[in-house]
């Protein structure tokens, strides 16, 4: 389980490098427990994840935050956990 009481937050137009998580479209798209760039984007008041290749290109289309493994919280703000909370779930 990961621990959540360490959160790195991103903001709409951030760019972060986050591992994705094993959802149903990261695992689609075979890009499920990868390292990736990820940047929150927000459209018409809706926001999404747009994944970023090594050489900077957009990886299909925007998939839905939580998918990506970005989580919001009650005050509005969006987070993801730190990959060290990432790999220490795994041992």
């Amino acid at each position: 389980m990961l621990d959540y009481s360490t959160r790195l937050s991103i903001h709409p137009g951030e760019i972060s490098r986050m591992e994705l998580p094993y959802s149903e479209v990261c695992c689609a798209m075979g890009v499920a427990g990868r390292e990736y760039d990820v940047e929150l984007i927000e459209r018409d008041g809706r926001y999404a994840a747009q994944l970023i290749g090594v050489t900077g290109h957009r990886i299909s289309f925007p998939i839905t935050y939580g998918e990506a493994g970005i989580f919001r919280d009650a005050a509005g703000f969006y987070y993801y956990p730190p990959m060290s909370a990432v790999l220490e779930s795994r041992q």
